[in-house]
Parts: structure tokens; C-alpha cells; sequence
């Protein structure tokens, strides 16, 4: 009997309910929409004291450095170090076809990781700020790396496996003897000057720096590295690791890049993406390993006051 006149009560409760004037309703749902638009405010506030922060001069130092890019890439000749036709790790024929192309390595480290994060930020239900220091700390990583890695081409000028094809020595040149690009008769200057960026390997620099980025990343968020975490979990977190790999490795088999510059391009790249990420964030093991540094410190500068 209890039972039944509970249930009783609710039916009656939930057709009063229903029976709410519209007015009623409408002002409800406006105090709703008014809540979001002060949330929407909130947000937006967090987002201008993020700028008017420590951060802008980071979001000019990308700036800057993005803009210092173009010329590193397409416009500045870089040294051209000498070489010999008789010199075997420098005969190998031109791949046409890469493995991984230029276009496939800027979807591979830098859209997707971004992308990756955007959306697992979202589903983690992070602030804007939090989403925008995640931003930022990758972006900076990645043009961190592209203008050191293309400022050390130019200077180191090294010889790719494939220069001679690139090449086209002039009939006559010297086998044995030491020659310089003048004996090259590749109208393609573009081609050939690329042929003197070996070392280190951009794609392995820039692969390991957005893809490591992103294990870091996604090891802070989901506490991959703490106690107790499992063994999957872990392998999830290294995965775009494995696929960097793929990508380092693919520039040997494409005699693209020896095996040295290749290490030392992985090596860099990642060793960028790690300084990069703990200068914004806590060790992966802290309890608060998910929540930026400047997001920390000011919660703690506000527990103080």
C-alpha cells in the first residue's frame, strides 16, 4: 500500500510537472541559456588572462620562429659539403615514391597528434585553458624543432645516399678525387640543393617530436607511468612512438638519409618534444599529472590568498 500511494504521488508530482505554465518554461530554459553564457564568459576570461600571461611571449616566440622557418626551408643555400663519385654510400638511385611524403609527415606529426589532443581534451571535459596550454606546448615543440633541425642542415650540408642520381656528374669528372656541386648538371636546383640535407633527418626530427609529444602527452592525462597502471595502458601511450619509428626508419629503406642521420634526427626530435612538455607540465607520475603547470600554480597562488 506504501508502494503504490508513493507511486501515486509521483505520477501526480510528474503531471503537475508537465502541467508548468509555457511562461514558466521559457523562463526556466532562459536561465539555463544564461548560466551557459556566463560559463561561455568565464571561459573567455580564462582564455584572455592566459595571454596577457607568461604565454605571450611564448605565442610571439612561435610566431617568430614560424616565421623564421620559410626562409630556413625554402629560401636560405646551405654549405655543400665536397664529395666523391667513387664514394659508394652516396651511389644509391632516387626513390620516386616515399613511403612517407612530405605531405603524409605533416598529417602524421602534426595534424593528427593536434588533433588527437584536441579531441581527448574535450571528451576529459578540460577548460579552454587547459586546451590551449595544451596547444601551444605542442606547436612550440614543433616549430622549435623544424627551425633548429633546418638551421642545422644548412650548416652541416651533408650528402644524402641518392646525391649522385640527384647529381648527374659531367662527363669526365674525376672518380677519385674529392669535386665540388659545380660538376652537377641538374638543372633542377631544388632537387639538387636537397640533395645537401642529410643530416639530421627531418622526418625522424619532426616525427619523434610531435608523435613523442603526444606519448607524453597522453601518459600525463591517463596516469600511464603511475603505480599500478596497467601493462596496456602503457603500450597505448607508446604507440605513436612505434608509429615514429615507422616513419625514421622508412627515410633507410627510401635512401633518403644514412642510419646516423636518422638516430641523431630521432634522438633530437624527442628530446625537444621532452623539455617542451615538462616546461608546461608536471612529471607523468604526479597525481596532477593531467593539469598544466601555470594552471597549478595558480590555483595554489589562490589557496594562499
Amino acid at each position: 500500500m506504501l508502494t503504490s500511494g508513493l507511486s501515486q504521488d509521483e505520477g501526480q508530482n510528474g503531471r503537475k510537472h508537465c502541467n508548468l505554465p509555457v511562461h514558466t518554461l521559457k523562463v526556466a530554459s532562459l536561465i539555463r541559456g544564461m548560466f551557459s553564457v556566463f560559463d561561455m564568459f568565464n571561459d573567455l576570461k580564462d582564455v584572455i588572462l592566459l595571454i596577457k600571461g607568461n604565454f605571450l611571449l611564448d605565442a610571439l616566440t612561435i610566431g617568430g620562429l614560424g616565421v623564421l622557418c620559410v626562409p630556413v626551408e625554402f629560401i636560405l643555400k646551405g654549405n655543400h659539403r665536397l664529395f666523391r663519385l667513387d664514394d659508394p654510400s652516396i651511389q644509391f638511385p632516387m626513390t620516386e615514391h616515399e613511403r612517407v611524403p612530405n605531405l603524409a609527415l605533416v598529417v602524421i606529426a602534426g595534424i593528427l597528434p593536434m588533433v588527437a589532443i584536441v579531441l581527448l581534451s574535450w571528451r576529459r571535459k578540460h577548460t579552454v585553458q587547459h586546451i590551449l596550454i595544451a596547444v601551444m606546448a605542442f606547436v612550440m615543440a614543433m616549430v622549435v624543432n623544424l627551425f633548429i633541425t633546418g638551421l642545422v642542415k644548412l650548416w652541416i650540408g651533408n650528402t644524402r645516399p641518392d646525391l649522385i642520381s640527384r647529381c648527374m656528374p659531367a662527363t669526365g669528372t674525376p672518380l677519385h678525387e674529392y669535386v665540388s656541386v659545380e660538376v652537377c648538371t641538374n638543372t633542377k636546383k631544388s632537387v639538387l640543393s636537397d640533395g645537401f640535407r642529410s643530416t639530421p633527418s627531418g622526418h625522424s626530427s619532426n616525427s619523434f617530436c610531435g608523435l613523442g609529444f603526444l606519448s607524453l602527452w597522453t601518459s600525463g592525462q591517463f596516469g600511464l607511468w603511475r603505480s599500478g597502471a596497467s601493462v596496456y595502458k602503457i603500450l597505448i601511450g607508446g604507440f605513436p612512438l612505434v608509429v615514429a619509428l615507422y616513419v625514421a626508419v622508412s627515410r633507410i629503406a627510401d635512401y633518403r638519409h644514412h642510419w646516423f642521420d636518422v638516430l641523431l634526427g630521432s634522438c633530437f626530435g624527442f628530446t625537444v618534444a621532452y623539455f617542451t612538455y615538462f616546461h608546461y607540465y608536471p612529471s607523468v607520475q604526479s597525481p596532477q599529472s593531467y593539469v598544466p603547470l601555470a594552471v597549478i600554480e595558480s590555483n595554489e597562488s589562490d589557496d594562499v590568498v
